[in-house]
């Protein structure tokens, strides 16, 4: 018989080595830190909150308890928003709403007692209530127009839009007040010439506390009473640069113009101030940013320190300033 077969040695494979995996690069999201300081101790700043985001805006309600963050991520052309709510006093989030898309970015966001306009024609309240408001959307946006920017008046009851014809070459944009209900008030064509006027500068809003006169801002600031919006009624008060922000004082007096300064409503610059600046509550002063300066209505100034790049949201109601920054 054949001789048996010789066994054969187990073969065991040997798997390759494992290749050596490169780590993606993860871009970091970057974050919006808000720290709060007494003017006389910026140095000793407080962390409140820091915000991730890729793009958004941050505001502080009037009262100084809440923070509305109203960003997107992804940044991209759908425009979708995702507002939150943060108390500061409990240091918690309130509330968050699902992503939803709104009409533009706002520069900043209006409180209206129960909540923020994070858009003129979105509302996102304390209690996490989304509203959006289709029938003045659509109001305001009739076929053919595109709507370049809004305001919320402080009462709540009025919103001023600047409108463009989709695809036309003009400079001027068309200003138009409608109520909350859709309701058009009055309409402005061609409410800042041409020459006032161009695609690349922002417009700028601001309503008057009283929420009775407007700021308008293209290339230059005009002022008038929102029940007399004719082109003869507008005044130009001074600016020296082309101007990102106006803000009023609390009693509805002055002006103030960033790059200028405080505007009496004559067009007379009483206290000139360059860069950034915002009112203190009591609307007796206005304190700069960077370089922390407050500058009085008395005439009087006052130097506290350096604040880097932060720039001021408000107050909070023992004081203090309330900082937004890296």
């Amino acid at each position: 018989p054949p001789p048996p077969p010789i066994p054969q040695p187990a073969v065991t494979e040997i798997p390759p080595a494992p290749q050596a995996v490169t780590p993606q690069a993860t871009a970091e999201v970057p974050e919006l830190v808000v720290r709060a300081a007494a003017l006389n101790h910026l140095g000793e700043q407080r962390e409140i909150h820091r915000f991730k985001t890729a793009q958004g805006h941050i505001s502080l309600s009037p009262d100084g308890r809440y923070l509305l963050y109203s960003g997107c991520d992804p940044c991209d052309e759908r425009r979708l928003y995702m507002p939150m709510v943060f108390e500061i006093n409990s240091g918690k989030i309130t509330a968050a709403a699902e992503p939803t898309q709104g009409s533009f970015m706002p520069r900043r966001m209006t409180w209206s007692g129960q909540g923020f306009w994070i858009d003129p024609l979105v509302h996102f309240g304390i209690d996490g209530r989304l509203d959006a408001n289709v029938q003045l959307r659509q109001a305001l946006t009739p076929q053919g127009w595109d709507l370049v920017a809004a305001e919320v008046s402080p009462d709540g009851r009025l919103v001023v839009a600047a409108l463009d014809q989709a695809g036309a070459s003009a400079s001027a944009v068309d200003l138009v007040v409608a109520s909350r209900d859709g309701k058009i008030i009055s309409r402005m064509p061609g409410a800042l010439p041409a020459e006032h006027f161009n695609r690349g500068t922002a417009v700028v809003f601001a309503w008057s506390p009283d929420s009775r006169k407007l700021v308008l801002c293209g290339e230059h600031c005009w002022l008038a009473d929102i029940g007399h919006l004719e082109k003869a009624a507008w005044r130009q008060v001074p600016d020296r640069a082309v101007p990102r922000d106006v803000q009023w004082s609390p009693d509805g007096k002055h002006l103030l113009i960033p790059g200028t300064g405080i505007v009496n409503l004559d067009g007379t610059v009483e206290v000139p101030i360059e860069g950034e600046a915002t009112w203190n509550p009591a609307g007796t002063a206005v304190v700069t940013e960077g370089r922390v300066s407050e500058y009085r209505l008395d005439g009087s100034h006052l130097d506290y320190g350096d604040i880097g790049s932060q720039v001021i949201l408000g107050w909070l109601p023992d004081g203090r300033l309330v900082l937004l920054g890296r």
